[in-house]
Order: C-alpha cells, then structure tokens, then sequence
C-alpha cells in the first residue's frame, strides 16, 4: 500500500468511526434524560410527602405496637384552620387546641358528647394557623373565615359551611355541647 490508499482507509474509518459515536452519543443523551425525568419525579415525591407529614400533617404514618389509648373515640381529622368552612359534611365540629398540650376534661366531654359527630381538629401552635390564632381579643360573632380569630380550646359548629356557634373555654364547651 502507497501513502495515498493509507489515507484513503483512514478517512474512510475515521467516517465509519464517527458515525457509530454519533449514534452511541444520540443513546446515551435519551438514557440521560431518562434518568433525569426520574431523578426529578423522585424529588418530587419526596416533597410531597416531606410536606404532607411535617409541615401540613395531612399523612400521617402508621404507628406500631400495641395502642391501648382510647379516650376519644369520636371521628377526628386533622386541618388547617383556612379550610374551617370548607368540608364535605353539611354539620360539623372544629376543635382548635394546641396537639402539644391537649385538656383532657374537654377531649373527655367531646368524646361523650360527640361520639356520633364528625370533629375536625386544629393545631393553634401550628404556623400555618397563626392568622386564625389570637391569645386575646377572639371573635365570636364571625360568620366568614376572615373574621374568624380562636383562643385555644375553642370549637366552632359548622352548618352548612356557615358558623352556627362559637364556644371558647372549658366550662363555655361542656355547658354548650349538645
């Protein structure tokens, strides 16, 4: 072979070989962004729960072992204050209290009264509920969420997503629960 045939059969491997590192680079870019999109709908999920669980404490996990406490059997749920008006159920309870420091005389006196009833609870040490939460000058005569300003220990009667009644304290809740 003559030094012009020897650049001919390099140029035409040089052409053979970038063509298939064309191909194998167009493979690997669509195996990238596969493994992207995944990465960033695992991150999301992630989120999602993240927030689910700490910040809004709509999930809740599962708990093991054996649970032997029953004081209150009514159906509880856990909400945000903003979403007070805003259930399913044409009648219900919202028990606002602190989840850290609940009064059992008044858990006690809502799962007597209120065993049949549907009771949503509201966390008044959550931030998220800090625009509902006051610790003086409370609104009882509110009738919209904007107006709506709780003291600890309150529970609201909903009907009809309008307050139907406002009871604050421990003697105000066991005097007028039904």
């Amino acid at each position: 072979m003559n030094r012009e045939q020897k650049r001919k059969e390099a140029r035409k491997n040089k052409k053979i070989g970038d063509d298939f590192i064309e191909e194998k680079t167009a493979k690997s870019e669509v195996n990238r962004l596969i493994k992207i999109a995944v990465v960033v709908i695992l991150i999301f999920i992630v989120l999602y729960f993240g927030v689910g669980i700490f910040i809004t404490k709509e999930i809740t996990l599962p708990r093991g072992g054996n649970n032997t406490d029953s004081e209150i059997t009514t159906s509880t749920t856990n909400i945000l204050a903003n979403s007070t008006l805003s259930q399913k159920d044409d009648k219900y309870y919202v028990y606002f209290y602190d989840f850290n420091n609940e009064n059992t005389n008044i858990a006690n006196t809502i799962s007597e009264k209120l065993s049949d009833a549907k009771v949503y609870k509201v966390d008044t040490s959550d931030i998220l509920n800090k625009n509902y939460v006051v610790e003086e000058d409370s609104n009882k005569d509110a009738k919209t969420l904007d107006d709506l300003k709780v003291k600890k220990d309150t529970i609201i009667i909903v009907n009809n997503k309008e307050i139907e009644k406002y009871l604050e304290g421990e003697e105000e809740i066991n005097t007028g629960l039904e």
